[in-house]
Order: C-alpha cells, then sequence, then structure tokens
C-alpha cells in the first residue's frame, strides 16, 4: 500500500458523463459527420471535439454534455419538431420512428462524408449498424 505523502499525491478524476447516462456508457453513437453548427460559435467548438466519438463515453469525454445530446438528437420539448437530427444514440428514448426520415438523411450524409474523408473503422461499423437499426425502425 502506497502511502500518501501530501495532497498533491492524489489525482481526483471527474467522471464527465452525466449520472443519468452513466450505465449507458458503452452504448453506440453516431454523429452527422459534417459539423452543422455555426463556425466561430461555443456550439460549433463542442460538436467538432466530439463528433468523432462512437460512444456516449468518449463523447463526454470530448466535452459534450447531457443538453447537447437532447438537443442534437431533437427529443427535448425545444427541439421536438426540428427539420434535422444531427445524433443517434443507441437508445430508445433517442430514437423515434416518426423521425425515420431524419435519421435516414444524417446517414446519407455520412455515406457521402466517408466517400470523400477518412474516418475509423469503428464510425464506418457504427454507419453500418445504425443503417440497419433505423431501417428496422
Amino acid at each position: 500500500m502506497k502511502k500518501i505523502e501530501n495532497k498533491s499525491d492524489v489525482k481526483i478524476v471527474e467522471n464527465k458523463i452525466a449520472l443519468s447516462q452513466r450505465e449507458f456508457s458503452n452504448k453506440k453513437i453516431l454523429f452527422r459527420l459534417f459539423n452543422p453548427k455555426l463556425n466561430g460559435k461555443i456550439a460549433f467548438n463542442i460538436y467538432e471535439k466530439a463528433k468523432l466519438s462512437t460512444t456516449i463515453e468518449l463523447a463526454y469525454n470530448n466535452s459534450y454534455r447531457l443538453i447537447d445530446v437532447r438537443y442534437d438528437t431533437s427529443t427535448d420539448t425545444h427541439t421536438l419538431n426540428r427539420k434535422y437530427v444531427n445524433l443517434l444514440v443507441d437508445l430508445p428514448q433517442y430514437l423515434n420512428k416518426s423521425k425515420k426520415s431524419q435519421y435516414i438523411d444524417l446517414l446519407n450524409q455520412n455515406d457521402t462524408f466517408i466517400k470523400e474523408n477518412k474516418v475509423s473503422n469503428e464510425i464506418i461499423e457504427n454507419q453500418k449498424y445504425f443503417r440497419n437499426l433505423v431501417t428496422s425502425l
């Protein structure tokens, strides 16, 4: 057992995942790979850091927040009727059959992005995963 000499030897690691999301931290996610936010705005920077994340945990570790999840999935009361969905999350509360055409739009735009840019295998796998999931809605 290592004795701690002083408080500066203790490193506290902050858990950035929202408490309500911690049990789902390894769930798959897929962002619209083209950043839809206005360049130069805080939301643009947050989205840019997180858009290549493939799980909820990675997104939170890349500055994403619960409010961003709700906004980009169009599941909060202020965004239910938004024209676009910018995030797919592998949880029933974030997938709504009535938004299927919006999900397909995101996936189609991602297909184009993937053809024109280098992305990780994890993103390609998540793209395939969500394509199958959305098709079955």
